[in-house]
């Protein structure tokens, strides 16, 4: 086998490794460099996820402070305004209250105005017996005494008569006027009684409508503070949810971004080995194909393809082991001829490549 066909063979198969070894390290360098970008990519997104979930859930914070400050300052002022309602109220609540236990004392069946004494009664007897009656009884009989005495009957049957009769004309006389003073002092207390009596119901009203108010007043703030103190819960609960919300919408954006990358790296990778395996198979494929063209060369006869100096083919022998002749379209006599350009002198021997 010509030496010039292994030189080319060995040039060929180096060629095919070291491009295959090219091509190899240009995958590993690709292959590296987007498995070098996608961990930025993680690092970076994950970073760029916490700081916004971190800022969201600060905010969050931040709100919700607001909100439960809110809360305080509001029910405070409900508390602060309720006290100043309570207080401005308290005088009428108490007197509707001390004016409510006089009531009851007047209304008791013991009470000035239906108990012992609060009925209007008048007899002759009690007049008879009365201070004032006396008094008079006993100017009248001193005078008619000292009349007698003067004209020198004092004890005689006339004085005795004459002093019946002054008693009995006195009665006659001051009874009804006593009447009328006793009715007329009795309406005038009745009446006055009855005037305290509204009085005290008035007063007592009073009390009441104050202690209503007050009552009212406490119910309305009760529910303003219960609808404060919800709607507080409400907003700081709204805001939990969101932040968590957006904070895992976060973790879920990056991890997609994250598994974007590594699968892009991940498919950069194969395609590397891929391209690395098809380079060299490609380059083992060529060697072997030369192998294989080399191999053929050197089961040729010995001296085929050799030309003599007068520039015709001249084999050594015809009968090389595996030929039963020279091959087909070649002859062994001198009339097979090349061409003036294919002497031996610038003939370079060709291969299977």
């Amino acid at each position: 086998m010509p030496i010039s066909a292994l030189v080319v063979g060995g040039i060929s198969a180096a060629g095919a490794l070291g491009g295959a070894a090219i091509q190899s390290n240009a995958a590993g360098d690709a292959a590296s460099a987007q498995q070098t970008a996608a961990q930025k990519i993680i690092a970076q997104t994950n970073a760029a996820a916490g700081t916004a979930a971190s800022g969201v859930a600060g905010a969050t914070t931040t709100a919700n402070t607001g909100i439960n400050s809110g809360l305080t300052q509001g029910n405070s002022l409900l508390a602060s305004t309720l006290a100043s309602q309570q207080q401005n109220l308290s005088p009428y609540i108490n007197a509707g209250t001390s004016s409510l236990s006089q009531l009851q004392n007047i209304l008791s069946p013991t009470g000035a105005l239906n108990g012992p004494g609060s009925n209007f009664g008048f007899t002759s007897a009690d007049y008879a017996n009365s201070p004032e009656f006396n008094f008079i009884q006993q100017q009248g009989n001193q005078a008619l005494t000292r009349s007698a005495a003067a004209n020198g009957a004092a004890l005689s049957g006339g004085t005795v008569r004459a002093s019946d009769q002054l008693n009995t004309g006195l009665a006659s006389t001051y009874l009804d006027q006593a009447f009328n003073r006793a009715l007329s002092t009795y309406t005038t207390n009745r009446q006055n009684l009855l005037t305290q009596i509204q009085g005290l119901t008035n007063v007592t009203g009073l009390g009441f409508n104050a202690s209503g108010a007050l009552n009212q007043d406490l119910g309305v703030s009760g529910q303003l503070r219960n609808a404060n103190i919800q709607n507080a819960a409400q907003l700081t609960g709204a805001n939990t949810i969101n932040s968590a919300t957006y904070g895992g919408n976060t973790g879920l954006w990056a991890d997609q971004i994250d598994a974007g990358a590594i699968s892009g790296a991940a498919n950069a990778t194969s395609a590397a080995d891929l391209a690395q395996g098809k380079a060299y198979s490609g380059a083992l494929t060529g060697i072997a194909n030369t192998g294989l063209q080399l191999y053929g060369l050197s089961q040729l006869p010995s001296g085929f393809g050799q030309y003599s100096t007068n520039g015709t083919i001249a084999p050594t022998s015809t009968n090389s082991p595996g030929y039963s002749s020279v091959p087909a379209g070649l002859s062994s006599t001198a009339s097979s001829t090349v061409s003036p350009l294919s002497t031996a002198a610038n003939y370079v021997p060709q291969t299977f490549m």
